[in-house]
């Protein structure tokens, strides 16, 4: 099968819009980058992806829109070669790590596709995340293509049991040697073939036949291995490596002025955001200034409230938009800091909030790591942020990712009245904790800056353990409407 028809072409909708009464959506084709999954969804199916504009609109009262569904598709390409329908409320980034799955997997193999679909048949695998399974351990599914004596074809025989004793025939000098006798013209070789197939154990498909016993595991790997896996071969493919655009003057400039931690009002605009920036990098270049103007506007124009203090996180949203246009076939160079890279075995991830005037708009809702047997709250924040700074060493960006992911800020810049909270090495929270909550369970992304040899490697030896302990199989997760971001 040809690349171009390994793909899934699936029609997106806003379901939120969908049961007001309006038809919102269109189609993607996949596979794409995961950025222009969510571009699509934000752009052209109306979702609110983004955490500080959900957070925005609904202070404000207004609708947020969070959830898609995937209401037609085309049955053609990797759909009906995998005999496979997507329901309404599938993961469209499942779907997508299964399109490149079977992009990369099945290139020098197309016989693989005919066998995972009758894997995927006599294990009853109808999700994208056990196809995917499937696809990434193709070279390990027993198919065979049949082989039939000369003159025997697909076109002249389709009775697939009378096939297969063709193929059984051929290996059998004795049984080759009656057939092409006198009383070869009596032998009933589809009776024969239909008898063998249930004695060696084996399903026919139109081309050739599954060895029934060995079948790959369809839980082996969780959908966020699949995904490091799939990234891992990325290299390789086509459109799926990125080269990271040079940082423009203006771009740098907007940078500097977000370790100011100025406040970015809705009201300013461009303008005179643009100028603050000019005077936090002591410049009067016009030339300059109009290239900051330029670059900042489509995010100025796109916030739903004000941001105080949150310079660092409007030039952060600033530097992705740059990145995601710059080339919309290439994917930002750099991942986003996650806090989930640094847990231990045994903790968890908190989501706190902070009373106040003191809360960041850009990020209401901060985090730090805890053991999950301990109620120190305290502790829990002072080892986050030694983590971070340690972390963050050569990057230059500690500061930054402390007052976005945990709130903190140096307590030099703080005033004492609003009821600070210290945590060490001279930060502090800017206003007591008001609520402190487990983060939603979600499989999360390991850390993939790894070569691909180590990636896979660790992903194997842990799928591995699991298939030594069938109680280490996590239980299958239900289908949910919404995306939890």
């Amino acid at each position: 099968m040809a690349e171009d028809d390994l793909t899934i072409n699936v029609w997106v909708g806003n379901l939120g819009r969908y049961n007001e009464g309006t038809l919102i959506g269109g189609w993607l084709r996949l596979p794409v980058d995961e950025q222009r999954i969510d571009r699509f969804l934000t752009e052209q199916v109306g979702l609110t992806l983004d955490a500080q504009q959900a957070y925005e609109i609904g202070r404000q009262g207004g609708v947020v829109y969070e959830e898609y569904g995937i209401l037609d598709y085309e049955y053609d390409g990797l759909l009906a070669a995998l005999d496979y329908r997507p329901g309404e409320y599938e993961d469209l980034h499942a779907l997508n790590t299964l399109a490149q799955a079977a992009r990369i997997f099945t290139q020098d193999r197309p016989e693989a596709l005919e066998a995972v679909r009758l894997a995927a048949d006599m294990n009853n695998v109808h999700d994208p995340v056990g196809l995917a399974n499937l696809l990434v351990q193709a070279e390990d599914i027993e198919y065979m293509a049949y082989d039939p004596p000369q003159g025997i074809t697909r076109e002249n025989t389709p009775d697939l049991d009378e096939m297969y004793g063709w193929h059984c025939a051929n290996r059998n000098s004795e049984l080759a040697s009656l057939l092409d006798g006198p009383y070869g013209m009596y032998f009933d070789v589809a009776k024969y073939g239909r008898d063998a197939s249930i004695n060696d154990n084996v399903t026919l498909a139109d081309h050739g036949f599954l060895i029934d016993e060995a079948i790959p595991d369809t839980k082996r790997y969780s959908d966020t291995e699949l995904t490091r896996i799939v990234d891992a071969h990325g290299d390789d493919e086509p459109g799926l490596s990125a080269t990271p655009p040079p940082e423009s003057d203006a771009l740098r400039m907007v940078g500097r002025w977000g370790d100011t931690h100025d406040n970015v009002m809705r009201s300013d605009g461009a303008e005179r955001i643009a100028e603050r920036i000019m005077r936090a990098n002591d410049s009067d270049d016009n030339h300059l200034r109009q290239q900051v103007r330029d670059l900042i506007r489509p995010v100025a124009d796109q916030l739903d409230g004000d941001m105080p203090s949150g310079s660092a996180t409007f030039a952060r949203l600033v530097a992705e938009h740059e990145a995601m246009h710059a080339n919309s076939d290439q994917m930002p160079a750099q991942e986003p800091f996650r806090l989930e890279s640094l847990l231990e075995p045994g903790e968890h991830v908190m989501e706190y909030t902070l009373a106040g005037t003191a809360t960041n708009w850009g990020a209401p809702v901060y985090q730090c790591i805890m053991p999950i047997d301990s109620t120190d709250i305290g502790a829990g924040l002072e080892d986050t942020l030694q983590r971070i700074i340690a972390d963050r060493a050569g990057h230059g960006d500690a500061d930054t990712i402390l007052a976005e992911t945990m709130g903190a800020r140096p307590i030099g810049e703080l005033d004492p009245a609003d009821g600070i909270t210290p945590i060490d090495q001279g930060y502090a929270l800017p206003a007591p904790i008001t609520s402190f909550n487990p983060k939603p369970v979600k499989e999360e992304k390991p850390d993939t800056s790894k070569g691909r040899d180590t990636v896979l490697d660790g992903i194997r030896q842990r799928a591995g353990r699991r298939a030594d302990d069938p109680t280490a199989h996590p239980p299958a997760q239900e289908r949910a409407k919404t995306r939890n971001r």
